[in-house]
């Protein structure tokens, strides 16, 4: 009986942390405002993940053309990925990058990050916006 209370115990810890909702201190006053900050100051965009972090790579309409996977990222993976999850403003020029939101709704957007007439650089990144404040909650990595 105690084997099974420590087992419930464990697993009542892990999908109670997992399921909470985050919290921020303040909402955000707008989409915009919010994805200037996010990619601006790297402090502030680790705040705003959804942990773990699902992201995902390949083109899922062509299989063929890349390799699928999808893995679930911690704070300790994200940060020695050795690269910032989302660019900059400044970044994105340096790099040719073109920034565009594709979907958005009160509670779902989807921004997406290319190098225009290239395959090597196309990144969506899905928010979602939790009791006023606005969470990355995915990324799909779509470069070839």
């Amino acid at each position: 009986m105690k084997k099974y209370s420590f087992i419930f115990c464990i697993l009542f810890a892990f999908t109670s942390q997992a399921n909470s909702d985050p919290t921020c201190e303040k909402a955000d006053k707008s989409f915009s405002i919010f994805l200037t900050r996010f990619g601006e100051n790297k402090q502030f965009q680790k705040s705003r993940y959804v942990l773990p972090l699902v992201v995902r790579y390949g083109v899922y309409n062509n299989p063929a053309a890349s390799e699928i996977s999808v893995s679930l990222l911690g704070m300790p993976e994200i940060e020695n990925l050795g690269y910032t999850v989302f660019r900059s403003a400044s970044e994105r020029k340096t790099e040719y990058i073109k920034q565009q939101i594709l979907l958005k709704t009160n509670r779902y957007v989807e921004v997406y990050h290319e190098l225009p007439d290239a395959d090597s650089d196309r990144e969506l990144f899905k928010f979602r916006n939790i009791s006023g404040c606005w969470y990355l909650e995915e990324v799909h990595n779509k470069s070839l």
